[in-house]
Parts: C-alpha cells; sequence; structure tokens
C-alpha cells in the first residue's frame, strides 16, 4: 500500500514537471511568435550609416554601427536575410515612394519596417535658400550650410516674409504629405499586419555655436515637416519616434555639423538606437540612462573641413529618382491631435509621437501658417507586439 502510494505520488510530480515544461514551452513559443522575425529598414542616409566607420557607399550596409544595425542586433536579426536594408543615401520622399514598387515583395514579408524620409527633402533646397541670402547663384550644400551659418536674425527675418520663401516651403511640404500617403498606402496594402515605424527628423543646428540664427530658422522648418510625418501616421495608426528629442540638445557633439555634415556621428546613432530600443521594449546590452552629452568649447564659425550630405546610392534596387514638377494638390485641413493623446487608453511610449487610428491628412495652410508666424517671431512611443 505504502509503494503504491508512493509510486501514485512520484508520477503525480512527474506528471506535473511534464505539464510545466509543456507549458513554459509554449509560452515561450508563443512570445518568441509576437516578436518580428523579419525587418525591413528604408529610407535615405541616416539609415544607410553614411560617415560612421565601416561605412562603404554602395557596399555592405550590415557592418558599420548605425542605429539601425544596433536595433537589428538587439532583435537577433541577420543582416541580409532577416533583417534587409533598402535605404538610399540623399533618396527623398518621392524617391521612395518610386522605389517601393521594387521591393514588394520584402515590404510584404516585414514584420516590422522602420523609416527614415523627409530630411533630403529639406536638404534639397538649402543652395536655393542660401541663393537668396548671398545674392547670388548657389549650388553646394556645404558652402550652403556655411551662408546659412553666417546670416543674421535680420535676414531670416526678411527671408520668412518673402513670398517666394513663403511658396517654396510650402510646396515642400505638400509634396512631401503626398509622397508620405503614397508611400503608407504601399504598405498598408502590401503589409497590413506590419509594425510601421517613422522617425521624425532632427535639427542638426540647434544651439550649434556658429549657428544661432540657422539653428532657430532650421527648427520651424522641421516643425512643419514632423508634424506632417506625425498627422500621416495618425492616419495610418503607424508610429513616430521623437528622434529630436536626444539629438537636438546636443547637435553639436551627436552630428557633424561642425564639419558642415549634418548626419549623427556614432554616438549619435548610439543615442537614436537607445531611444528607439526603449520604445521597443529592447536591450542593446548598454546602459539604460542616456549618457551625458557635454557641449564642445563654443567657437566663433563652424570648422574650415566641409563634407557635403552625400548623395550616392548604396545597394539598393536601382529605382528611378526624378523630382517631382508637378505640385500635388494641397491635402484637405485636418485638426491636429494633442501630444498629450494616447493609443487608445494605452499611454504612449516615452519618446514618441502618440498615435491615432482616425483618418485625417497633413494640413499646408496649417503648418504654412505655423511657419510663418515663428520665423516672423524669431524668437524661432511598451514591449513588443
Amino acid at each position: 500500500m505504502k509503494l503504491a502510494i508512493k509510486k501514485g505520488f512520484l508520477l503525480t510530480i512527474a506528471a506535473t514537471l511534464l505539464l510545466s515544461s509543456l507549458l513554459c514551452s509554449v509560452s515561450a513559443s508563443s512570445d518568441d511568435e509576437t516578436k518580428p522575425q523579419t525587418l525591413l529598414a528604408l529610407g535615405d542616409s541616416l539609415t544607410t550609416g553614411y560617415g560612421l566607420d565601416n561605412y562603404v557607399p554602395g557596399g555592405d550596409p550590415y557592418l558599420c554601427n548605425s542605429y539601425i544595425n544596433q536595433i537589428a542586433r538587439a532583435m537577433g536579426l541577420e543582416g541580409g536575410t532577416t533583417y534587409i536594408n533598402r535605404s538610399v543615401n540623399g533618396d527623398r520622399s518621392e524617391d521612395l515612394a518610386k522605389l517601393l514598387p521594387r521591393l514588394a515583395d520584402e515590404v510584404t514579408s516585414a514584420d516590422m519596417i522602420i523609416i527614415t524620409i523627409g530630411g533630403n527633402d529639406l536638404l534639397s533646397t538649402l543652395p536655393a535658400i542660401a541663393s537668396q541670402i548671398a545674392g547670388s547663384t548657389v549650388t553646394d550644400s556645404a558652402q550652403a550650410i556655411q551662408i546659412l551659418a553666417g546670416a543674421s536674425s535680420d535676414t531670416y527675418e526678411a527671408l520668412a516674409s518673402s513670398a517666394e520663401f513663403q511658396a517654396l516651403i510650402a510646396t515642400i511640404i505638400t509634396n512631401f504629405a503626398t509622397n508620405l500617403k503614397t508611400i503608407s498606402d504601399f504598405i498598408q496594402e502590401k503589409a497590413p499586419n506590419a509594425r510601421v515605424i517613422f522617425l521624425q527628423q532632427f535639427n542638426p543646428m540647434n544651439k550649434v555655436p556658429g549657428y544661432g540664427a540657422a539653428g532657430d530658422f532650421a527648427g520651424t522648418i522641421l516643425a512643419s515637416l514632423n508634424s506632417t510625418l506625425a498627422e500621416n501616421c495618425r492616419t495610418y495608426g503607424f508610429e513616430v519616434i521623437d528622434v529630436p528629442s536626444v539629438i537636438d540638445e546636443n547637435a553639436a557633439t551627436l552630428t557633424n555639423i561642425l564639419k558642415q555634415d549634418i548626419h549623427p556621428n556614432e554616438q549619435g546613432h548610439t543615442e537614436i538606437a537607445k531611444l528607439l530600443a526603449k520604445h521597443l521594449g529592447l536591450s542593446l546590452g548598454l546602459s539604460d540612462e542616456t549618457e551625458e552629452v557635454t557641449q564642445p568649447v563654443e567657437t566663433s564659425a563652424p570648422a574650415e573641413e566641409t563634407t557635403a550630405p552625400s548623395e550616392e546610392t548604396t545597394s539598393a534596387p536601382e529605382s528611378a529618382t526624378e523630382p517631382v514638377t508637378d505640385a500635388p494638390e494641397t491635402p484637405a485641413q485636418t485638426t491636429v491631435v494633442p501630444p498629450s493623446e494616447t493609443l487608445g487608453d494605452t499611454e504612449a511610449p516615452e519618446g514618441t509621437e502618440p498615435v491615432k487610428t482616425r483618418g485625417c491628412a497633413a494640413s499646408v495652410g496649417v503648418f504654412t501658417a505655423l511657419l510663418a508666424s515663428a520665423c516672423a517671431a524669431l524668437v524661432f512611443r511598451r514591449r513588443e507586439h
């Protein structure tokens, strides 16, 4: 009898342990299934890793320590197989819109898509703006940055009130909104269940020695661009990462702007990776806290060395890059959702713009008014699914 009881007791323990093991296995398997198994990176030179060690234009994009490569490693994905990087140096929003049909299969198979786009939409206008300031034709971006850095507040006030300048910015924002819609429609059609994340554009001139008025001026234009991006993401239920929150206050040390190059340096890429990792619930194997970044000794002017932003292309599939010549219709006016709003009843993760899935379109009128007003004053988001 005692032996039977003992055997029964042992069988009960064994059964319990087996059931526990099976439950743990099912739980782990379920957890793994919720994690993105494929990542697609799209966009511009911020995502190619331009300027970083081990970065080679047109070469292997998975070797440098870019923010996106850090994120892919943290997700346990392999470059070229489960993680594909199709970002292209110099691409503007219209270029990405034209490239996407060539990437249809990769978009369809992606569980997560991370995108940086829009910076070159504005960057391409720098020579034109610098030409207005200098009163002569400027074609080189590095030279344009130098001219912008040397311009006074009064010069920017006059520029902001210029009908020609206002029309230029309105056209850029209108085209950007239209291209974002094309991009978003394609992604939503081909990958309706993918997690789509856009990164907002930072201000590389903000509080940088020798760039005072230029930093303020650039800030207002970038605010319009980022607001347009946020509105588009609210419409489609996409996520937005507030990159300016980690770059703008320390642009001088986190970018190469003192060399007339707007790209983030390696430390800048790491700060962006930390922000995105926090939003995604990932560990980079680094400190959870952002390291204190100190400003360099103030100088009266930018460094003499010039490094113009790259227009070279990576090994992404060949795409047409002709600029759009016909201005699209102006999107309908909309009400901007306040930053304090959240997605449903879930609090928006820190470092992100809240996302709303209700329909709305970017309002060029609102952003143009914002731009004009600010320029004239010149005092200018859990664990994985």
